[in-house]
């Protein structure tokens, strides 16, 4: 066999080898430039700074907070915001300020957990479905169809009221309701991209169906996926709060924000700094995760690139 004919051989899976390191290669530059206009959205910053400051606010609790957020005390029933209680007292007495920042932690991990396996599952489920259709598309996709006709709070009281109320209770519900986004999400971007070139040049070179969705579809179905979390994450935190503030969610003695709205609620224009200061709490960290997730958005749409 002459060179001329070996080369002949070898050029068509050297060409599909050339052409993945060269997605792979526009893919890293995409990102990049995505940072970079991330960087110069200012409320998107914003959104990013308020929220690592309630990241570690909930990482570090038991040291941001001044008093026993349980602490009872008599003598300071009803105090108004003062150095000793920053953010006041409520009808037991105890520190509001300490009973934000423990309810803030609750928030988050209620948040990080029910919304990281939402991704998990969603995400696997979008993939297998849009990559290999056929039956399997529509049983997936009927299921979260079903699931996603119901509206979130209402899907979650009914979760709720199925697998029980407290912490583990929450996470499942609000984990179950978020799953058919991200499933849809996921399968919207793989069947965009399922019949790109560099996925028949995967194929050529003999790579299977997994490896190509694990290092060439997953990637590339990442962008919508980012914005999805941090809208889902916006979403977590209102389900809790909702299911707490209607004594469903998180039970007392553990504090949350939404419990601490339940606990304001007849003291409102006796102490009405118990519901200003946490509710203020949600509106924050709800603002930043929808302006972050605007940011991202503009940021990792290709069509403004």
């Amino acid at each position: 066999m002459t060179a001329e004919e070996i080369h002949n051989q070898l050029a068509p899976e050297t060409q599909s080898r050339s052409m993945v390191v060269e997605t792979t290669t526009a893919r890293v530059s995409l990102w990049r430039e995505s940072f970079r206009r991330l960087r110069r959205s200012r409320l998107a910053i914003v959104g990013l700074g308020i929220l690592v400051i309630t990241i570690t606010v909930a990482g570090l609790a038991p040291w941001v907070a001044i008093h026993n957020p349980r602490a009872i005390s008599a003598s300071d029933r009803f105090a108004s915001p003062s150095r000793n209680h920053v953010m006041g007292a409520d009808n037991l007495g105890r520190d509001i300020y300490s009973r934000v920042v423990y309810g803030v932690r609750m928030s988050v991990i209620v948040a990080g957990l029910s919304i990281g396996a939402a991704t998990l599952v969603g995400v696997f489920l979008g993939l297998v479905s849009g990559y290999f259709r056929g039956w399997i598309d529509e049983v997936i996709m009927r299921t979260m169809d079903i699931i996603y006709a119901f509206p979130a709070l209402l899907l979650a009281l009914m979760l709720v009221a199925t697998f029980g109320t407290g912490l583990a209770g929450v996470i499942v519900a609000v984990a179950i309701g978020r799953i058919p986004g991200f499933a849809r999400v996921t399968r919207a971007a793989v069947l965009s991209i399922r019949e790109n070139e560099y996925l028949e040049a995967a194929r050529a070179i003999g790579q299977t169906d997994w490896r190509i969705i694990r290092r060439h579809v997953l990637p590339n179905a990442l962008a919508p996926i980012i914005v999805m979390i941090s809208i889902s994450l916006a979403l977590a935190i209102l389900v809790e709060a909702s299911l707490s503030f209607l004594g469903l969610g998180i039970q007392p003695p553990t504090p949350s924000l939404g419990g601490l709205l339940k606990d304001a609620l007849p003291f409102m224009h006796q102490a009405p700094w118990m519901a200003i200061f946490p509710g203020l709490t949600i509106a924050a960290i709800v603002f930043s995760l929808n302006v972050l997730g605007d940011g991202l958005r503009d940021a990792l749409d290709p069509n403004l690139r």
